[in-house]
């Protein structure tokens, strides 16, 4: 048996690159869990607080339906403007931007093997310099291909929204859900890291 350990994927957004993925082994699980164990514990302290910032907000969902549905802009924009809705936005971006700024990218630069037809400033680009300086739509498709390598399906690689989102465009729409969000970081970072803890 000839086990390839690494996947090569042909970017979609820069032509001529080809960047390498080494698979989710046990060993690099293992390391992985390791490297994030102090950074996930943040991550959950986050999340516990903007959680509970969260449930004070509850009531306000039912009135944003309401107002909603009854064409009450004056309302929704109240709803929108109330502390609980701007402290619970404000908590779950918290959370959200320390998993991106965090978390992925040492995923990333664990799991990019290498990276081929990328130069930066007229330099052939390894893997950190195509991450930390690269293009930033070829840095969302290694990350695309490391969300999969971890088991995370498209819609838990694609939402980062908070439970409950105010429309900063100022047409008097609240977009609300009562669910707590299908997090990337929380649902396939935390087990494929080994640390499942909540």
């Amino acid at each position: 048996m000839n086990y390839s350990s690494k996947e090569r994927i042909e970017s979609k957004t820069c032509q001529g690159v080809v960047f390498v993925i080494r698979k989710l082994t046990e060993g690099r699980r293992i390391e992985l869990s390791l490297a994030l164990a102090e950074t996930y514990d943040k991550l959950h302290l986050l999340r516990r607080e903007a959680a509970k910032v969260a449930t004070r907000a509850k009531s306000l969902l039912a009135e944003a339906d309401a107002a909603r549905i009854a064409g009450d802009i004056n309302k929704l924009a109240e709803i929108n403007n109330h502390p609980d809705t701007l402290e619970t936005i404000h908590a779950w971006k918290k959370y959200y931007n320390f998993e991106r700024d965090s978390i992925w990218p040492v995923y990333c630069k664990m799991l990019l093997h290498s990276v081929e037809g990328l130069e930066v400033d007229d330099n052939p680009a390894p893997p950190e310099m195509a991450i930390k300086d690269g293009p930033p739509e070829l840095y969302e498709e290694i990350l695309a291909a490391v969300k999969k390598q971890l088991g995370l399906t498209e819609e838990e690689q694609g939402n980062s929204e908070s439970p409950i989102t105010s429309n900063a465009l100022g047409d008097g729409r609240v977009t609300t859900t009562s669910a707590e969000p299908v997090n990337s970081g929380e649902t396939g970072g935390n087990a494929a890291a080994g640390n499942t803890a909540v």
